[in-house]
């Protein structure tokens, strides 16, 4: 399967990491994918794995992965294009944190609505799924005490369920 993973950050390096260990073809997206960040991590991801701007990760991929951080979701998705995103199914492991008023962070999403809600109207071709958040990156339901190494998929094809 090909996966657009929408930012570089932490999140989406691992999420793509781990995608590309098992089979999938990953492509990354970023503001500028030429940055050494995101290239050391394409070179340490292997074969399997490329970097593009926003627009080129989200046309890549049959599904999509919304790894932003919560300030960058709104510019991240406009770069990607929500038609782009179309008819595919978006797993958002967004995190509705602001920073940029120090610490610690406030949440910016509250009351009836979320972050998965937030993410599902900006993007009402898609298909929005939420990652649940239950460790400090929301990771934990797909990868073990060692996300970087040991990604703990029983199934490889569990993201490809969402497809259908």
């Amino acid at each position: 399967m090909r996966i657009g993973v929408l930012g570089t950050g932490e999140v989406g390096r691992v999420l793509g990491a781990g995608f590309a260990s098992h089979g999938h073809q990953v492509t990354i997206g970023s503001r500028d994918p030429k940055q050494e960040k995101v290239q050391a991590w394409v070179k340490a991801t292997g074969q399997a794995a490329s970097a593009g701007t926003f627009a080129e990760a989200a046309a890549f991929g049959d599904i999509a992965v919304l790894a932003a951080s919560w300030e960058g979701t709104e510019s991240a998705l406009a770069l990607a294009g929500p038609k782009q995103l179309a008819g595919k199914v978006v797993i958002d492991a967004t995190n509705p944190l602001i920073f940029s008023q120090g610490a610690p962070p406030t949440l910016a999403v509250a009351g009836n609505d979320s972050a998965g809600e937030t993410v599902q109207r900006r993007l009402p071709g898609a298909r929005v799924v939420a990652l649940p958040r239950s460790d400090d990156h929301g990771l934990d339901s797909l990868f073990s005490q060692d996300r970087l190494r040991e990604p703990r998929f029983q199934d490889a094809q569990q993201v490809t369920k969402l497809r259908s």
